[in-house]
């Protein structure tokens, strides 16, 4: 199945958006989170050459901890993303918070209920609103 180039660019709805001020704040933000969250990264290969004086460490046992560290963080990045596909973002960053997580399930079933919403009627709603975007489109 192909799509013609003038489909693709009529659902693309970003590439209509103009990069205003907010966005730039926010990239910015995004791109300093991302640079210090590589520094850590980084660090141990600063003070790799201190520890191995100090505590008497070869050179395969600094690459054993650097492994064990990336392995680390592929495996847990691995994982909270998939539990995050199943369950969701807010729901994998309380799974560590037990009684946080319990207090947002029962207020979620309490909207529902004094909503009274089912499911069905989410989905049908969804689907609506799909059908009015595409429609606005032609």
């Amino acid at each position: 199945m192909t799509v013609n180039k003038e489909e693709r660019l009529l659902n693309n709805y970003f590439d209509g958006l103009e990069v205003s001020t907010v966005h730039k704040i926010l990239f910015f933000i995004i791109m300093m989170a991302y640079f210090f969250e590589q520094m850590d990264n980084w660090n141990f290969g600063f003070i790799a050459p201190a520890l191995m004086k100090s505590w008497s460490l070869t050179m395969v046992d600094v690459s054993k901890i650097t492994f064990a560290y990336f392995m680390a963080m592929t495996l847990g990045g691995l994982t909270g993303g998939i539990i995050s596909d199943f369950i969701g973002r807010r729901k994998t960053f309380q799974i560590w918070e037990p009684d946080a997580l319990k207090a947002h399930e029962a207020a979620l079933r309490e909207q529902v209920v004094r909503k009274d919403i089912s499911l069905s009627q989410i989905v049908a709603k969804a689907s609506r609103g799909a059908a009015s975007r595409s429609g606005e489109g032609a």
